[in-house]
């Protein structure tokens, strides 16, 4: 668990409240962003002149007074007529400039690399100097995703195997690569060591298919000006997405403003996906980097890791050795359940000033049908203070409970979470616009289309004049209530130009044609504020400096990093934990402990034990191993950021 950092946040004056500032600042820090597209030279110009901020592109070169972060860009793929995994081995050479020889499919960028670092450790040692012809092809990471139509929300959309599984499954015809992939995301599994032997008998079965063969990995640069005070810090970005990703907007700040002040981003191409909120849209560099904004999910993904961060919910999970039967007053109601999660939901305004409520989550449900979904109830509305003294901000928190079916052990809160970013009057314009033919669902995009803004428009005013309401929304929402929305929502069209409404931290000022400005929502319902996402602006490694045999066990002794402020700067020192926890019990708090993840490994490749322990205060971590094994591999994760974690792999026989 995340230690979060707020005292940046409480020391800003913020919202006024009662007559007077109150010490809370609503959403993150810049007060306004700029998203425009420039080719790598103007980007590199206007970087070196401090009039841009963070490029999500390639530059050619690095540059002075600038920061670049590494991400996983995409898959080196050959294809091969015969005998192709053989083949593969003399295509090192082959490789594009700045590609990494890495011949598996699961990467050091996916936070379950260490369930295949051994395999992936032998595949590397297979190059041969012999020449070989072949067909080289980089698979973006980003449109291999966008191409599959996954959405952020699956647990397992993240892990090294589900992406070698969209990569090589197309050119493999094995049934049981279907079967053991189904049972991953489906959670059948009964043991963690049962779940890791499914991953890697699942990549096996992909890599048998050799007229399809990874050769290795590309990786995604980009650059940040740091120098004082045209610069910014504290900028997180993501293992596999980069700067364009969630992580970004609510971490960045600029150098000269401790909070507000605007912020210059751009990417390297105008945008070419539609700017659809439904889904499928913002698939391009410039979208991911206007939607990280303007969107608000349920839960983010844990930039470094292979979990998931509680944004606007938090979740208690039941699952009991019975199924749960499904009260009869719950909709979408199933008869029985394997999975109760009650959600405490952090409601907020929509941009549109509408107030979000139970009716918006409902209509979410309907509209995605989630396949797992058995039930979902309304059980009471909580009101929650945050409170500096006499000076309050109160938050309306609905507790929903929600039944579902098969859902992954550790992850079923992320399945279907009683959630939504767009409010229920936009849904409702966007699909009855589809019913009558104006666009397609999966083409829509009420921003950067205009005939189809137009049309929006006066359907707007018609579904406003007689109160439309949904069907799954009958007894939800009044006429009253109906026509207040589309009402608020016209209005919102009218001052921006564009439908797109959210709930999320930013809203879309204006869209000009080639530039997005996007407009700081510091509305008081927002539950985040400044610093909320500190702790994962820099991902803090820690690292096996030694592994000792004890008894049926093992003593895993490690090394922490942390930061330091130097003036106006910041530095990453790494030593002993158990010194720097000596430090800190006298200052805010003791740091976090590094977390030991290991695999014993049978001589058979498969696994005999896997778990993770927390280090003590001594910084060593006590393994129990009494299965035999044959090697043993850990990796020390600090604060969830596995990926890249340096992993010590030892002979245990």
């Amino acid at each position: 668990m995340r230690h979060f950092i707020l005292a940046a946040a409480l020391a800003l004056p913020g919202v006024a409240h009662a007559g007077h500032e109150f010490p809370f600042y609503p959403s993150f820090y810049p007060q306004e962003i700029t998203v425009e597209a420039l080719d790598a030279r103007a980007a590199a110009q206007r970087l070196a002149k401090g009039t841009l901020h963070a490029y999500a592109g390639p530059l050619e070169t690095d540059l002075a007074k600038t920061v670049a972060v590494a991400s996983l860009g995409g898959y080196v793929v050959a294809k091969l007529d015969r005998d192709g995994c053989a083949a593969a081995r003399g295509l090192k050479q082959a490789l594009p400039k700045g590609a990494v020889w890495h011949p598996y499919p699961v990467t050091p960028f996916h936070a379950d690399y260490l369930h295949h670092a051994d395999r992936a450790e032998a595949a590397r040692a297979t190059a041969e100097k012999k020449q070989t012809k072949a067909q080289i092809e980089v698979v973006d990471l980003s449109a291999l995703m966008a191409k599959a139509g996954v959405q952020p929300g699956p647990p397992w959309v993240r892990q090294g195997w589900f992406h070698a599984y969209l990569l090589l499954a197309p050119a493999v015809t094995d049934v049981r690569i279907e079967t053991a992939a189904r049972r991953l995301m489906r959670g059948d599994y009964r043991s963690l060591e049962e779940r890791i032997e499914l991953e890697r008998s699942l990549v096996a079965l992909l890599q048998s298919g050799c007229e399809r063969v990874v050769l290795g990995y590309t990786v995604r640069r980009e650059h940040y000006a740091v120098e004082y005070s045209a610069g910014v810090e504290n900028v997180g970005y993501d293992a596999l997405g980069g700067l364009a990703s969630p992580i970004f907007p609510r971490t960045v700040k600029l150098r000269d403003f401790p909070w507000n002040g605007w912020l210059n981003v751009a990417a390297p191409a105008a945008p070419s996906s539609a700017w659809n909120p439904l889904g499928g849209g913002f698939g391009d560099a410039f979208g991911r980097l206007v939607w990280s904004a303007l969107s608000d999910p349920a839960f983010l993904p844990a930039p470094h890791g292979s979990g998931w961060i509680e944004n606007r919910v938090s979740a208690s999970v039941e699952k009991g050795e019975r199924p749960f039967a499904v009260p009869q007053d719950a909709l979408f109601s199933g008869k029985t359940a394997s999975t109760r999660i009650v959600y405490r939901v952090r409601n907020s305004a929509f941009h549109d000033g509408t107030s979000m409520s139970f009716a918006d989550v409902v209509h979410a449900y309907a509209f995605a049908s989630p396949e797992q979904l058995r039930g979902v109830r309304l059980l009471r509305v909580e009101t929650e203070i945050l409170a500096f003294g006499e000076d309050k901000l109160s938050y309306e928190v609905p507790v929903i409970e929600v039944y579902l079916d098969a859902a992954a052990d550790g992850d079923a809160a992320i399945v279907a979470p009683p959630w939504t970013t767009l409010p229920w009057h936009l849904r409702a314009l966007l699909e009855e616009g589809a019913r009558r033919g104006y666009f397609k669902l999966s083409e829509v995009d009420p921003v950067r289309n205009a005939p189809n803004v137009q049309r929006l428009g006066v359907l707007a005013r018609e579904l406003e004049e007689r109160a439309h309401v949904p069907p799954a929304l009958m007894s939800h929402v009044n006429a009253e209530e109906a026509r207040s929305r589309y009402r608020r929502l016209r209005e919102f069209h009218a001052a921006h130009g564009h439908w797109l409404v959210t709930n999320g931290p930013y809203l879309l000022s204006r869209w000009d044609g080639t530039k997005a400005v996007l407009g700081v929502f510091r509305d008081p319902t927002y539950p985040k504020g400044l610093g909320s996402f500190n702790p994962y602006a820099v991902p803090l490694k820690a690292h096996v400096t030694r592994i000792e045999r004890r008894g049926d066990g093992a003593l895993v002794h490690t090394e922490a990093e942390w930061l330091e402020r130097l003036g106006r700067d910041t530095r990453i020192v790494r030593g002993s934990f158990a010194q720097r926890l000596a430090e800190r019990l006298t200052g805010a708090g003791a740091p976090p402990a590094p977390v030991c993840h290991y695999l014993l490994v049978r001589r058979d490749g498969g696994i005999a034990a896997a778990g993770a322990v927390r280090a003590g205060a001594e910084g060593t971590c006590r393994l129990q191993l009494k299965p035999p094994g044959h090697r043993l591999m850990v990796a020390a994760v600090l604060e969830e950021s596995a990926a890249n974690a340096p992993i010590k792999i030892v002979p245990w026989e």
